[in-house]
């Protein structure tokens, strides 16, 4: 699932903040992945955060991962990365979509009568 939270800034730029989640049924874990676009000031398109390819690419994977988070750190706070992971999850959380109400009157029973009980 994706989650889109866009961040306005004093200056007038946007940020657009993408949070997917994916969940795995084998184990029961979970992984976020972010994306970042930016919207300068008196713009319409957001553009994907970009950084150096070329360092990019030497790096391992779990080096890449911490990469990109300080990048996306030089842009948003960790404070805004934290509330859209937060937002995405109250999303998709089964207590809060999960409506409880009340069983139906029974048409036969009167007011102040005792119900059945069920055994």
């Amino acid at each position: 699932m994706i989650y889109e939270k866009i961040v306005v800034r004093e200056n007038g730029d946007k940020v657009l903040i993408l949070v997917n989640l994916y969940v795995n049924n084998i184990d029961n874990g979970h992984t976020y992945d972010i994306d970042i676009k930016v919207c300068l000031k008196n713009k319409r398109k957001f553009v994907k955060l970009e950084f150096d390819d070329y360092l990019y690419r030497m790096l391992s994977m779990e080096d890449r991962a911490t990469f990109r988070y300080k990048e996306y750190l030089k842009v948003v706070s960790e404070q805004e990365l934290l509330d859209a992971k937060i937002e995405l999850w109250n999303l998709i959380s089964p207590i809060k979509n999960a409506v409880i109400k009340a069983p139906p009157p029974s048409r036969f029973l009167k007011e102040g009568d005792i119900p059945p009980r069920n055994h």
